[in-house]
């Protein structure tokens, strides 16, 4: 019977760490929460600028080229063919896509 109570009792293990270990890891643990936390922080701050730079620059920048190429197709629309293909210069503008300056 004392052989089996010998072996019930159960031995810490030896690499069992000291008090001020144990605190030691509390200390590093709560300060890797710190540091998950602000880096948390940091990348809601980078998503938030990242979208409202896309809404205030990027959206009107689209906008405003969007009309501009649309303002250009028009007014190309209104030169007739013939007159292109009969000056010279209008039509080098145009085969080489410099369409602003074939408009003025």
């Amino acid at each position: 019977f004392s052989f089996f109570f010998f072996l019930m009792i159960r031995r810490p293990p030896r690499s069992t760490q000291s008090r001020s270990s144990a605190a030691s890891d509390v200390y590093k643990r709560q300060f890797l929460d710190t540091a998950l936390r602000v880096e948390g922080i940091k990348f809601g701050v980078y998503l938030v600028s990242l979208i409202t730079l896309f809404v205030v620059v990027w959206l009107p920048y689209v906008k405003l080229l969007n009309e501009k190429i649309w303002r250009v197709k028009g007014i190309l629309n209104l030169i007739p063919i013939n007159v292109i293909f009969q000056n010279e210069n209008l039509k080098s503008r145009i085969n080489n896509q410099n369409f602003v300056a074939a408009i003025k």
